[in-house]
């Protein structure tokens, strides 16, 4: 048996390795990524109709804002990551064109009657996924536009993740001092100094990861502008950062899940406690009382540390049985 004449026989390694680089990503991103992902949503869908009836003060500008409930707040999470779990469903019909047939430049030089056809019978045989030869051999030697596509969308996914993780460490913070709207699991003692104090952790690991594979993908995006005429030679890099970020992406998404958002709990007292000081919860009362007298009342509650509740009934603008109900007419909007 000759190496060349039987071992390689009507193949290159031009058009082997990213036939190669394709089917490892589809199986990593198929049986790693989405399922950790699924995983993740589902968790975040138990925890969207755990908070649904906790009202919270919105945030925007870092700036108190209008309320919403939790439920409402983690429903863009649970939205958001279906949307990410799609677009990487979509990047992997990229990764399943191959570019075997190919050989050395494209051609098919050496390449046999019926060789294409038997290729693709025998990897569907072998992997059950209808992978296909690709019509332009040459666009898939020299351009790895499949590769960049699915990078392009794992990216996507960690800018999104990134967001959701640093709301929930922000929520967490605390437990006196910061936002303590948010109980995260104490996996572990968090100071070595400081008794007591519980670090998130979970989070903190995660944000590490998620901006090592955007990183990663950024590399592997770059490295497509490196194919010179009919071979891009970038590919081991290319396929290395994808292994790696693949791994590291869907076993931190486990751990978070499994160690963070399982046994993430809401503080309602400090929730309820943010609400009641948020002034600009005044802003559903516009239609009852105007905008002019909901502004007089929020400015004099912000000089002089009160509550808005506090200083419309002492202005005589509704009793407290009348702002009950008002606040309960503006939690059954939300």
């Amino acid at each position: 048996i000759h190496p060349n004449d039987d071992v390689n026989k009507s193949q290159s390694t031009n058009d082997v390795f990213p036939s190669a680089m394709h089917l490892t990503t589809h199986q990593l991103l198929s049986n790693r990524v989405l399922p950790a992902l699924d995983q993740m949503i589902n968790q975040l869908n138990v925890l969207e109709d755990e908070f649904k009836d906790i009202l919270k003060a919105g945030r925007t500008h870092l700036q108190d804002a209008t309320n919403l409930t939790l439920g409402q707040e983690f429903s863009a999470y649970v939205s958001g990551l279906l949307v990410h779990r799609q677009l990487i469903i979509d990047s992997l019909k990229g990764l399943e064109e191959l570019a075997l047939g190919g050989s050395a430049v494209g051609t098919g030089i050496n390449t046999p009657q019926g060789y294409l056809e038997a290729l693709e019978s025998a990897i569907l045989e072998v992997t059950g996924t209808n992978y296909r030869v690709h019509n332009n051999k040459f666009e898939q030697l020299s351009l790895k536009i499949g590769m960049v596509h699915t990078a392009s969308m794992i990216k996507a996914l960690t800018t999104s993740l990134y967001k959701i993780v640093n709301d929930l460490r922000f929520m967490s913070s605390g437990p006196r001092l910061g936002y303590g709207e948010l109980s995260i699991p104490a996996n572990e003692p968090g100071s070595s100094i400081m008794p007591g104090k519980v670090n998130p952790t979970q989070c903190e690991s995660m944000l590490m990861v998620l901006l090592n594979v955007s990183g990663n993908m950024d590399t592997l995006m770059l490295a497509n502008s490196q194919g010179n005429f009919e071979l891009n030679v970038m590919m081991p890099l290319m396929i290395e950062k994808m292994v790696i970020s693949t791994h590291l992406l869907s076993d931190s998404i486990n751990s978070f899940t499994d160690n963070c958002l399982v046994g993430l709990r809401a503080n309602e007292e400090k929730l309820k406690q943010n609400v009641e000081a948020n002034l600009m919860s005044a802003t559903s009362l516009n239609p009852i009382l105007g905008y002019e007298v909901v502004a007089e009342i929020v400015k004099e509650a912000y000089e002089s540390q009160r509550s808005f509740k506090e200083v419309g009934i002492e202005k005589g603008k509704f009793s407290e049985e009348e702002y009950e109900a008002m606040m309960v007419k503006q939690h059954e909007q939300l």
